[in-house]
């Protein structure tokens, strides 16, 4: 954890990015599931991506 002016920026960002992933990934995944398991594995890998860069993006555009 970050001590400081800025720790509770971080905390959010930190926050919002783990949200994100959950979140893409388990749409993603289950969107995959439904073709196959390996599918709904990959398709969840890259939902995880895309939601911590959405997350991370989203805690960006707070701060400003």
């Amino acid at each position: 954890m970050t001590i400081g002016s800025n720790g509770s920026l971080n905390d959010m960002r930190k926050f919002l990015t783990i949200t994100g992933s959950v979140v893409f990934s388990t749409v993603f995944g289950l969107a995959g599931a439904r073709i196959g398991i390996m599918t709904g594995f990959m398709l969840g890998m890259v939902g995880t991506g895309l939601g911590m860069y959405a997350g991370r993006k989203l805690a960006i555009r707070l701060e400003s």
